[in-house]
C-alpha cells in the first residue's frame, strides 16, 4: 500500500504575517493565505496611476470542465463575481499551443506576454484564486504556472467560498484591459527542477512505494 505524506501543519493552517517596508507596501509571507489577510493587504497597498510600488494581485483562475453539467466558463463566473481589482488567468488561452495536449506550459515568451497583457508586474504580489462554488481547484497550477516562470510573489487564497461568505467586498462585470500593458514583462527562464517530461513520470509511477523510493516519495 502507497503511503500518503501527511500535508505539513504549516500548509493547513497557514500562519501569515504582514511586514511593512513602507506607507504602501506589504509583503504576504506565507503561500496560502486567508480572507482576512488578503484584505488587509490590498487595504494597505491601493494602487494609484503615478506609484511604481509593487502592488497585491488578486488572480482569478477560474476554470471549468468542457462537459460542466451547467455549460460554466472561468471567463464567465469571473465576470459575475470577483475580489475588485482582480485579473483573470485564462488557462485555456495561456498554454503552448503547438502541443497536441491541453493546458501545456506555455513557452517563456507566452507568459511574459500573457502577464504583460494581464498587467502584472515581475513586482506584483499574486494571490491566485478559484470560483465560489469549487472553492480550490485550478489554482494551484495557475500558482505553479508562475512559480516555475519564477515569479517571486506567489500565494494561494483559501478560499474565495470564504471571502464571500464572510462579506469581504465583491463587483461584477466586464473584464478591464489593464492599463500599463506597455509596462512589459522581463523574459522569464523555465525552472526545469520544477518540472518532469513524460518518460520519467511513467518512471515515478513505476517505483512509487516500492522500497527505498523514499526520494520518489
Amino acid at each position: 500500500m502507497a503511503l500518503v505524506a501527511p500535508v505539513r501543519s504549516s500548509l493547513a493552517k497557514p500562519s501569515v504575517r504582514l511586514r511593512s517596508t513602507g506607507v504602501r507596501q506589504v509583503h504576504l509571507q506565507a503561500y496560502i493565505v486567508t480572507p482576512k489577510e488578503l484584505s488587509d493587504a490590498l487595504k494597505k497597498n491601493v494602487p494609484t496611476k503615478i506609484s511604481t510600488a509593487p502592488r497585491v494581485i488578486p488572480l482569478c483562475a477560474a476554470w471549468f470542465l468542457p462537459n460542466d453539467p451547467k455549460g460554466r466558463t472561468g471567463q464567465q463566473v469571473f465576470k459575475q463575481k470577483c475580489i475588485p481589482s482582480a485579473r483573470f488567468f485564462d488557462l485555456d488561452a495561456i498554454k503552448d499551443h503547438e502541443s497536441p495536449y491541453p493546458h501545456m506550459l506555455p513557452t517563456a515568451h507566452g507568459f511574459a506576454k500573457a502577464m504583460q497583457d494581464i498587467g502584472i508586474h515581475k513586482d506584483d504580489e499574486v494571490v491566485v484564486y478559484d470560483t465560489q462554488e469549487l472553492g480550490i481547484f485550478s489554482a494551484p497550477r495557475v500558482a505553479w504556472t508562475l512559480k516555475v516562470f519564477g515569479h517571486p510573489g506567489v500565494h494561494i487564497l483559501n478560499n474565495f467560498r470564504l471571502w464571500v461568505e464572510q462579506g469581504f467586498p465583491t463587483e461584477s462585470g466586464e473584464v478591464e484591459a489593464a492599463e500599463d500593458v506597455q509596462n512589459s514583462y522581463p523574459m522569464p527562464t523555465l525552472d526545469t527542477s520544477k518540472v518532469v517530461d513524460f518518460a520519467e513520470m511513467k518512471e515515478v509511477a513505476k517505483d512509487y512505494s516500492k522500497e527505498g523510493a523514499e526520494g520518489v516519495q
